[in-house]
């Protein structure tokens, strides 16, 4: 392509992203929802409303100070000068009803894998007599 061609097609181009330019301009400088422009129903709810944060919000000043005030009053009250980690997490997590569940999830994970880690032999089946009968 000689370059009398090639300033031609960058001329072209110049004057076509202009025109774009101008026409991405007019369109953010008029506002639909002045003039009374019909959206579909989803997008202008969607327009309308704020879509929520993503961000992780931080714990509230006032929850981490409950904590360590428990935390500290437990420290204060006990006769012992040396404490664990894990004496400390339990003053946190000292909820009998949570650990109840804990452990009956324990339970429920240890019945599962030893019922998905038995053997099962599936070329021949005992006649029905024999089904339910334990052969170990």
């Amino acid at each position: 392509m000689s370059t009398q061609a090639m300033a031609m097609k960058k001329e072209e181009m110049v004057k076509r992203s202009v025109s774009i330019g101008e026409l991405v301009k007019g369109v953010c400088e008029y506002v639909l929802i002045a003039s009374e422009a019909k959206y579909h129903t989803l997008f202008q709810t969607n327009f309308l409303n704020r879509l929520p944060s993503t961000e992780k919000k931080p714990r509230e000043d006032n929850q981490v100070s409950e904590i360590m005030a428990e935390i500290f009053n437990y420290i204060e009250n006990h006769d012992d000068s040396q404490f664990t980690l894990k004496e400390l997490r339990d003053v946190l997590t000292g909820d009998p009803e949570e650990e109840r569940l804990g452990i009956v999830e324990a339970a429920a994970a240890i019945i599962r894998e030893d019922i998905r880690s038995s053997v099962i032999e599936t070329k021949s089946y005992p006649p029905p007599s024999k089904m339910l009968i334990n052969e170990n």
